[in-house]
């Protein structure tokens, strides 16, 4: 079995800990282990993010794809799947899984419908 990277190992030992202390029938310290797993992925989450707009686009222009960069500040490759709802003169493409390489961003173009 393959490990996980290092930087989830507060939350494989959160997770443990939580466990362990319902086990030893303490509530009190599980939930407290269990917060602190949420607020570990909480932060872990907000390390991959959808940023804003590098460049000025041409709203005018209804073929002008739309620029998007996907950051990841994880020492780790990500899969993410992009959704962008429809919104009154504005539909897009469908953009499929894509991989951010660790540390890395990436940028995509939807292209308008």
């Amino acid at each position: 079995m393959r490990r996980p990277p290092r930087c989830f190992d507060p939350v494989t030992e959160g997770l443990l800990r939580a466990g362990s202390a319902v086990w030893r029938g303490q509530p009190e310290q599980a939930d407290l282990a269990a917060s602190v797993i949420t607020d570990r992925v909480t932060m872990l989450r907000a390390l991959v993010a959808c940023s804003s707009r590098p460049a000025p686009t041409r709203s005018g222009d209804k073929e002008a794809p739309l620029p998007i960069t996907l950051a990841n500040g994880l020492p780790v490759a990500m899969r993410v799947r992009v959704a962008l709802s429809d919104t009154p003169g504005l539909r897009t493409e469908a953009i499929g899984e894509q991989r951010i390489p660790p540390m890395g961003r990436l940028q995509l173009r939807s292209t308008p419908n």
